[in-house]
């Protein structure tokens, strides 16, 4: 399905006879005191009277198209509809009702359709086309950003190279936080910094044992500082 809209007397039937090729003959134009669609022709022409026709007569036009839809009646069609949105807000009931419901089936049209364009003044603009790329859905923060991060306050070759890369993975919302404290390299520029960022962001229930390695539950005590400190054995980094 193709779907054509613009404003009143802009060119979208001609642009649809000549882009694809088609005759008046393969035109139905709705009346908006009918519901009834030919839909042996190629071209529906004015749609909005088709929606119009049916919340005069009571009916939902809302569903009417979702029914339609399904049973692939607008398939290979090209719709045309004028555009009813712009301009003042019609101050009758019936009116109100036709603008609206018209806009929500051009949605739904416009979802199924293979190609929309918007025809102003005669010149056609491609809206929606079958060449355009899928959109692709963010990855969402998952529960390993905890583990990831908890690596990156580690100790030894491993903790430190691979923490920042591994939490980057966790998710989009912490990247740019982590990117801003880690050096070229992937490696954090200052061991404070990294302990302050983990602790901002997986909460006060963290702090690291004389080992180097991130424990849960530990509570914070007043006084203590739980950035980076070297003990006293001058080997091991710990609690100061």
């Amino acid at each position: 399905m193709k779907l054509i809209i613009g404003g009143a007397y802009q060119g979208k039937l001609d642009y649809a006879l000549e882009t694809y090729g088609l005759t008046e003959k393969d035109v139905f134009t709705c009346d908006e005191e009918s519901t009834a669609i030919g839909f042996e022709e190629k071209i529906i022409d004015h749609f909005e009277r088709y929606v119009l026709a049916l919340e005069k007569l009571g009916q939902n036009p809302e569903r009417t198209i979702k029914t339609m839809i399904p049973a692939g009646r607008f398939e290979d069609r090209i719709v045309i509809a004028d555009d009813i949105s712009q301009g003042v807000v019609p101050t009758d009931q019936i009116t109100r009702a036709w603008r609206e419901d018209t806009g929500r089936c051009l949605v739904m049209l416009a979802k199924e359709a293979d190609e929309v364009v918007r025809v102003f003044c005669g010149i056609p603009q491609i809206v929606k086309s079958p060449d355009d790329p899928k959109e692709e859905k963010p990855k969402a923060a998952g529960a390993g950003a905890a583990a990831a991060l908890a690596g990156l306050a580690g100790i030894g070759g491993a903790g430190r190279c691979a923490g920042p890369r591994n939490a980057l993975q966790g998710g989009a919302g912490n990247e740019q936080a982590l990117a801003n404290a880690a050096g070229p390299h992937g490696v954090s520029q200052d061991d404070d910094r990294r302990q302050s960022l983990l602790n901002e962001i997986l909460g006060s229930g963290l702090s690291q044992d004389g080992a180097g390695s991130v424990t849960e539950g530990a509570s914070k005590k007043p006084g203590v500082q739980y950035g980076r400190q070297p003990n006293k054995d001058g080997g091991k980094w710990g609690r100061g």
